[in-house]
């Protein structure tokens, strides 16, 4: 559904826009304000691209989600970051931490994560969160929770 209001918002750009471009066009032919409806076309097809490219780079990413093993990594660091993503008010932190998957010796990884405030409270050395690690790059394990620590399946 959510796929779908991006869409919508991204038609109803485009939509406006041919709509401000027949009337400027057909009822006041003399004044250059049509131009704003070329705008809002232009405008919609840049929000259509960039949410076709949002979502492609979503399902690359569930596709290596699923296709990485789950282990589990144990804190050991905590440094706050200046970069975050996810909801607004999520703070990033870059957690340096030992990560065990089934049939491969612990290692240890730093990766970067982005969680809520009352999460980030509880961040510290000794908490065990679910990790996945793909083989082509296990050294870079994907935290394996959503910003609240929910398991993302």
């Amino acid at each position: 559904m959510e796929r779908f209001g991006r869409y919508a918002f991204s038609l109803m750009f485009i939509g406006l826009g041919i709509l401000i471009l027949a009337w400027f066009r057909l009822f006041q032919s003399g004044d250059d304000r049509w131009l704003i409806g070329l705008g809002f076309i232009g405008g919609g097809i840049a929000l259509m691209i960039m949410f076709l490219i949002m979502g492609s780079l979503a399902k690359g990413k569930a596709r290596l989600f699923a296709e990485a093993t789950p282990g589990t990594g144990a804190i050991t660091a905590v440094e706050k970051s200046m970069r975050a993503h996810g909801e607004e008010h999520d703070a990033g932190f870059w957690l340096t931490m030992t990560v065990e998957v089934p049939g491969r010796a612990p290692f240890t990884a730093r990766v970067h994560g982005s969680f809520s405030p009352d999460v980030a409270k509880r961040l510290q050395p000794g908490l065990v969160i679910p990790v996945r690690v793909h083989p082509s790059n296990p050294q870079k394990p994907l935290i394996g929770t959503d910003s609240l620590l929910r398991p993302l399946r």
